[in-house]
C-alpha cells in the first residue's frame, strides 16, 4: 500500500503545493538500521593524536608507529596517545613540514585516496595553523570542513531532488550517488566561497548570495582511508523546474532528478555516499517529509550524533 499523501506548501520557493510522504511504522526501524549500518566510531580501535599542541586527530596503530619512525625527535607516545610536535614557526613553514610528512606517509602506503588538494588546519583559537594534503588529514583523523547542497525542485507531482553520480575515477566513493553540489573547503577559502565555486564547477549553478547554512552536521566515523572527523555546512536551494545541471570539472558522471520517495529508497539501498545520505536525511526532516513522525526521526539523527558540533 502506498504511503498517505497530503499537500504542504513550500515556504521558500513558490506557491505550488508539494506532497509530503507519511512514513509507514516500519520506516523508523529501517532508518535506524541504516544509520547504524556502519560500525559506530570507537576510540578503542585508534590512538588520540595531538598535533602541534592544539589540534587533535585519530590514528591507527600502524600509522602511529610510522610517525615515530619518520619523525623520532618530534613524536612521543604516552600511553595510548601520540604527540607530534611541529617545528615550523609560521604558516608557510608548518605547511611545508606537514606536506613533507604527508608525502612520506603516502610513500609507505599509509595515505590512500590522494587528492592533490590542500586543506587548512585551524588551531584551538580558530586561527589558520597550516595546510596539508586532504587525504593525509583523513589518515591522521584531523578535522576537516565541507559544504553540501540539497538542490530541490518543486513540481506538480511533488518535490524532487537533483542528485549526481560520482565519476568512476574519483579517489573516494567512485560511482556512488551524491548531492548535486558538495566538496571540501580547500586552501584558505571561506565556507561561502567554497559553495559558490563547487556549485559552478559541479553543476553550472551560479549562486550570488549564499545565505546561512541550514544545518551544521558533525561526522565522526571510521573510513577506508582513516578517520573522518568533519563538519559539513548544509545549504538548500530550490531551483527552477527548467534548470539543467552542467558539470564543468569532470567529477560527475551524470545527474538526474528524483522524487523524494525514490531518493529515500536509493539512500537505504546504500547507493549514496555516507555524507550525502546524512545531508539528505537532515534535509528531509527540515521539509517535514516524514509528516508527524518527523520529530521522531530528527531525534534519531540527534541521538546518532549528527548535530554534535565540535567546540
Amino acid at each position: 500500500m502506498l504511503p498517505r499523501l497530503r499537500p504542504k506548501r513550500c515556504r521558500e520557493c513558490a506557491t505550488l503545493p508539494f506532497l509530503v510522504v507519511y512514513m509507514p511504522p516500519s520506516r523508523f526501524e529501517s532508518l535506524r538500521d541504516f544509520l547504524y549500518s556502519e560500525p559506530v566510531f570507537t576510540a578503542s580501535a585508534v590512538q588520540r593524536l595531538h598535533l602541534g599542541g592544539s589540534i587533535s586527530g585519530w590514528v591507527r596503530p600502524e600509522l602511529a608507529a610510522a610517525l615515530l619512525t619518520l619523525r623520532p625527535k618530534q613524536t612521543r607516545h604516552i600511553g595510548d596517545e601520540v604527540y607530534l610536535a611541529v617545528a615550523g614557526k609560521d604558516y608557510l613553514s608548518r605547511s611545508q613540514e606537514l606536506q613533507d610528512l604527508a608525502l612520506a606517509l603516502r610513500d609507505q602506503g599509509l595515505v590512500g585516496g590522494w587528492r592533490n588538494e590542500a586543506m587548512v588546519l585551524h588551531d584551538a583559537s580558530g586561527q589558520p595553523f597550516a595546510e596539508m594534503e586532504r587525504a593525509a588529514l583523513r589518515a591522521l583523523g584531523l578535522p576537516t570542513v565541507g559544504v553540501h547542497l540539497n538542490a530541490m525542485v518543486q513540481t506538480p507531482e511533488g518535490a524532487q531532488m537533483w542528485i549526481a553520480r560520482r565519476s568512476a575515477s574519483k579517489a573516494v566513493d567512485p560511482g556512488l550517488l551524491d548531492n548535486l553540489v558538495g566538496g571540501g573547503v580547500i586552501g584558505r577559502e571561506s565556507i561561502a566561497s567554497t559553495l559558490i565555486r563547487e556549485a559552478w564547477e559541479e553543476a553550472g549553478l551560479h549562486i550570488t548570495r549564499t545565505g546561512q547554512p541550514r544545518s551544521r552536521l558533525h561526522i565522526l566515523r571510521h573510513s577506508a582511508h582513516g578517520i573522518q572527523d568533519e563538519t559539513l555546512h548544509v545549504y538548500e536551494h530550490w531551483l527552477a523546474p527548467g534548470f539543467q545541471p552542467e558539470n564543468r570539472d569532470g567529477e560527475l558522471a551524470a545527474t538526474r532528478r528524483l522524487a523524494l520517495p525514490a531518493v529515500l529508497i536509493r539512500l537505504q539501498q546504500l547507493d549514496f555516499t555516507r555524507d550525502a545520505a546524512l545531508v539528505i536525511l537532515d534535509g528531509l526532516c527540515r521539509q517535514w517529509f516524514f509528516g508527524t513522525d518527523t520529530p521522531r526521526i530528527r531525534k534519531l539523527l540527534d541521538d546518532f550524533g549528527l548535530y554534535r558540533i565540535k567546540t
